[in-house]
């Protein structure tokens, strides 16, 4: 009678927590599409806009060539500042569900989020509930509300870390070097920085043939790792030929000094301990540790009393490979830019790391773990409503407002005209329009762009105002 008791009560357990789980999937899709609607500008940035326009483009013409920023005298540039994996991802859904290229982003951004809680569900079943709540963070209900490549990138992160393990579990099978080569072609087409998985493959096939010589396995992770080289190089060849330069651009070194980038790399990290909000602020990081004390204090001294699982360990060393790498990218080029989106997919894989070897713990344990993520999960969709409340309220527009509002004049605007300082916006609006940025408009003049434009209206445009040259 007590034992059938107690496995009335587990599956009850089991019941809430899957339901729980549930409405925090439910909560997060729906912040996707509610956060993109109520913000003014729909959670699309500079590069988000670059992502649309080249996804127009390709449902449009079919062609990797957009017109944002092309070399001066031409009218069209490839698409080669960022890969092309994210805007394909996007005219796939779009083709599909026949959306805008904007809503075709949210959709793909809450599929990428439903393939990363499918994947984590697979390898973790009932205990996956932990890991998922991970997903109602601050950081991460700001990009997949975003038009990000991060969400495609986070999903591969977990794919490749997930797939490693099987590589090492079943002594390189042939599955296991198939999802292999997918995962990291995939790290590689949502984000050039991708390539830092390389480097761990590298470490692998050092590690295989210090312990066992060059065996099968060994030969194996040559064999697939040549491959995925072999792929980026490709690809690079291709923008290389493209535009001359291997990611489409000439990236300028920042002026930035070490120290500032490591200050700001600091900074940035400790942000991400902040947990309630995307970004670090003293108080919110003090209000955050306290409130992990309070959960964990006298627990830290077991901690080390057990092991991480071998895919604990997987998450671990590819995210902190990863936040090793863009370090090491930050101090080569003076780069300081060290936020939310950038350090947010390796601090998942790092917290997943730590929360496979807090789930070894006694069920007090976990329950702490449970009741603590899920107060940051509060907080962090408390904080998401009260900006989206806060940018609603200052701006007066929704997404679709502020859309309405730029395009008021755009039907004046001659086909193959040139405008100068573009709203954003507008890029993924007008597709048969030539754009220069603000950036681009650093290193040429007015005169030269006149002098290579002979027979094209030029427009400065201002807020909702163009003026002619």
């Amino acid at each position: 009678m007590k034992f059938y008791r107690e496995m009335t009560l587990s599956k009850k357990h089991k019941f809430v927590k899957y339901l729980v789980c549930g409405i925090i999937l439910a909560l997060l899709i729906a912040n996707i599409f509610v956060k993109s609607y109520f913000h003014h500008d729909g959670r699309v940035s500079p590069d988000s806009a670059e992502y649309l326009s080249i996804s127009k483009s390709i449902l449009d013409n079919n062609s990797f060539y957009n017109k944002s920023n092309p070399i001066l005298g031409e009218n069209e540039s490839y698409f080669a500042i960022w890969p092309l994996g994210y805007p394909l991802s996007i005219v796939i859904i779009s083709k599909l569900t026949k959306l805008s290229v904007f809503w075709s982003s949210k959709v793909c951004n809450a599929i990428f989020l439903l393939l990363s809680v499918f994947l984590i569900i697979r390898e973790y079943r009932e205990k996956s509930y932990v890991f998922i709540l991970c997903f109602g963070l601050a950081s991460y209900l700001f990009i997949y509300s975003s038009t990000y490549s991060e969400t495609g990138f986070i999903f591969s992160l977990i794919y490749f870390s997930i797939a490693i393990n099987k590589l090492i579990s079943s002594n390189a099978s042939s599955i296991s070097l198939c999802n292999i080569l997918i995962s990291s072609c995939l790290l590689f087409l949502y984000r050039y920085v991708g390539v830092f998985i390389d480097f761990i493959l590298l470490f692998l096939i050092l590690k295989s043939f210090k312990n066992i010589g060059l065996s099968r396995y060994t030969i194996r992770l040559i064999v697939i790792s040549i491959l995925i080289l072999t792929f980026q190089i490709v690809y690079l060849l291709v923008n290389f030929l493209n535009t001359g330069s291997l990611t489409g651009i000439a990236r300028p070194f920042s002026v930035n000094e070490v120290w500032d980038v490591l200050k700001e790399f600091v900074l940035g990290v400790l942000g991400e301990f902040v947990l309630v909000a995307p970004y670090y602020n003293f108080y919110l990081l003090l209000g955050s540790l306290l409130l992990l004390g309070v959960f964990f204090t006298n627990s830290f001294k077991y901690f080390n009393k057990k092991a991480s699982s071998r895919l604990g360990k997987c998450f671990f060393y590819t995210g902190f490979g990863y936040l090793i790498f863009i370090l090491i990218i930050g101090v080569l080029t003076h780069f300081s830019e060290f936020n939310y989106r950038f350090l947010a997919p390796a601090t998942l894989l790092i917290l997943f790391s730590f929360i496979d070897k807090l789930l070894r713990f006694n069920m007090i344990f976990m329950s702490r773990i449970e009741i603590c993520l899920l107060i940051f999960v509060v907080l962090s969709f408390g904080f998401s409503i009260r900006e989206s409340k806060i940018s609603y309220e200052y701006h007066g527009k929704t997404y679709f407002d502020k859309l309405s509002y730029i395009s008021r004049n755009v039907n004046a605007i001659a086909p193959n005209s040139i405008i100068l300082k573009p709203n954003k916006h507008l890029k993924y609006i007008l597709s048969d329009v030539i754009f220069f940025d603000s950036w681009y408009l650093n290193t040429i003049n007015l005169e030269q762009i006149k002098c290579n434009y002979p027979d094209q209206e030029i427009i400065l445009n201002r807020g909702n105002h163009f003026i002619k040259y």
